[in-house]
Formats: C-alpha cells, sequence, structure tokens
C-alpha cells in the first residue's frame, strides 16, 4: 500500500500574466507615443512661457521682439520626434535653432530642449506620469 498526495495547479492567473506579456511591447509603443506627445506640448509650452524647460526666463532680445524667438513660427513649429523601440528623440531642423539652444559668442542661449541626458525634474514627473498611465491603463493595477 502507497499513500499518494496529487496537487492541481491553478494555471489561471499564469495563463492571465502571460496574456499580459504578449501584449507588453505594443504597450511599451503605446507608452513612447504617449512621453513623446507630452515633450513636444512641454517644448512648445517654453515658447508659451518664454522660458527654459527648467524654468529660467529666456533674455529679451536686443531688438525687444515679443513673443521671444517666434518672428516667422518656423523655429517654434520646427520640431519633430522620431520614435524608437526604447525612446524618442525631439528634433528642430531649422537651421539656426542651434543658436538659440546653445547661444553664440554674440548671442545669448534661450534653451528650448533639455540638455541632454538633464532632464528636468517637471519634465520628468510629466513624461513618467503618462507612461505610468498607459500601464496602468492598459495593464491594471495602481
Amino acid at each position: 500500500m502507497a499513500i499518494q498526495l496529487s496537487i492541481r495547479v491553478d494555471t489561471g492567473p499564469l495563463k492571465r500574466f502571460a496574456a499580459k506579456l504578449r501584449k507588453a511591447p505594443a504597450v511599451v509603443r503605446e507608452a513612447i507615443t504617449e512621453m513623446a506627445t507630452e515633450a513636444l506640448r512641454l517644448t512648445q509650452e517654453s515658447f508659451d512661457k518664454e522660458q527654459t524647460p527648467d524654468g529660467k526666463k529666456w533674455k529679451r532680445t536686443k531688438a525687444g521682439l515679443r513673443p521671444i524667438l517666434v518672428r516667422t513660427g518656423m523655429l517654434r513649429g520646427g520640431f519633430t520626434v522620431n520614435r524608437g523601440a526604447l525612446g524618442f528623440t525631439i528634433i528642430n531642423r531649422v537651421g539656426y535653432a542651434v543658436y538659440h539652444q546653445g547661444g553664440t559668442r554674440r548671442m545669448v542661449a534661450r534653451p528650448m530642449l533639455p540638455k541632454q541626458g538633464r532632464l528636468p525634474v517637471g519634465w520628468q514627473r510629466t513624461i513618467n506620469g503618462k507612461a505610468r498611465a498607459v500601464f496602468r491603463r492598459r495593464f491594471g493595477g495602481g
């Protein structure tokens, strides 16, 4: 005579988790899109508020033109996004954008984008919030 123990495993939770993992790449793409859209909005906010991404006011132009950096609208409207599998890049190909961003010997810098690798806390909070919202919406939880 032998003794025996049979155990059945409820695989339902594991199957539900596997289903979530299968949709993860699409959710990451969606989060990147939301984050990129928010970063573009924050860039436009720099123009609206005439300030750097970290909140410092742009210096007035020598000619006193207002709004600052929006003579033709090309610079402000020149921002585009390149999305990748793990992130995005904001680009402005207007030829003089680089001079306004970094300044020159004769022109003060009026940054429109954060310095590479230095996202201001407000930008981090806002952009990460967009990603968290996508993950909560698609995967549930708080």
